[in-house]
């Protein structure tokens, strides 16, 4: 009999479907998971050990004839807990973004909901993939347009609606983070622990590469260490990043060390692993600040 066995990002989305589908048989249990909403529903219920596995730690279905083996739902709330940990020294904070910031028939970006930006066909689509990833469809996806075409937005959408499994940092304080490390650490020891947690992390959200780029090609060459680890791996470390960069020119970096931006750029670009989304979508801050200086609100 055949056997596949998941490993704990693949269970957390099963189990992301099963206890949607069904919230009540599971103690009103709400997604995203975190450890500690686990075992304020075991707490609830009286249960002192998972009612699920029996301490057992994983769970098994038939589907034709093949089992498939998951981690139980016990052990996925253990491991949240683990992720959000991972880098918890070095991500940053953002803003709670519900995924009805932009819908794909409406609008978004008014300060007083009397001039909208209009969400434009290809944002629309963007949106859909970025809500299948978030429901387990992964590939890795680049979000590329102009300053205010909703980009970061997206990205944290997708950044709250997978806390605390997502880390999300921007790309000017992942720079930051990069030298801190090296200059506190002459060893480098500090920066290899960086460079892993970053590169083991199971989905990095990356906002606004291309403004952390100084020349001196360290950034770069540190960015294509992590992206490279990641990608060895595409799948098992998914990535989405933001950039108002000209990809096709292969131009994120002016500077010292165009070799490491080209092969960042190659991995992006790889339509094997990764979709690449052009966001034609009007600056809806810019909306907004027009509509506001015309005398709006």
């Amino acid at each position: 009999m055949e056997k596949i066995d998941h490993d704990y990002l693949e269970s957390y989305f099963m189990w992301k479907q099963y206890v949607e589908t069904d919230p009540d048989r599971f103690g009103g249990l709400q997604f995203p998971l975190t450890y500690s909403k686990w075992v304020n529903t075991l707490k609830n219920r009286g249960h002192q050990i998972c009612p699920i596995c029996k301490q057992v730690g994983s769970y098994s279905f038939m589907v034709d004839e093949v089992e498939h083996e998951y981690k139980c739902l016990c052990n996925v709330a253990s491991w949240t807990y683990r992720q959000d940990q991972m880098t918890d020294r070095w991500k940053d904070p953002f803003d709670y973004t519900p995924w009805t910031a932009i819908t794909p028939t409406g609008k978004y970006g008014a300060i007083n909901d009397k001039k909208p930006a209009e969400v434009t066909e290809a944002t629309a689509n963007s949106l859909r993939a970025l809500e299948d990833f978030t429901r387990g469809n992964i590939r890795w996806h680049i979000l590329r347009g102009a300053f205010g075409c909703g980009k970061s937005t997206m990205l944290k959408m997708v950044a709250t609606k997978l806390q605390p499994i997502a880390t999300y940092v921007t790309a000017g304080n992942l720079k930051n983070r990069f030298r801190d490390a090296a200059v506190d650490d002459e060893s480098g020891a500090g920066l290899s622990v960086l460079i892993e947690a970053f590169s083991k992390v199971r989905i990095l959200l990356i906002d606004d590469i291309g403004m952390e780029y100084d020349g001196s090609g360290f950034t770069s060459k540190t960015l294509r260490n992590i992206i490279d680890n990641r990608m060895a791996f595409p799948f098992k470390f998914p990535t989405i990043v933001t950039t108002n960069m000209r990809l096709k020119d292969s131009d994120l970096l002016a500077g010292k060390n165009p070799d490491d931006t080209r092969a960042i750029v190659s991995r992006f670009l790889d339509p094997r692993y990764s979709d690449v989304h052009y966001l034609y979508q009007g600056d809806a801050r810019r909306v907004s600040f027009e509509s506001v200086a015309k005398g709006g609100m």
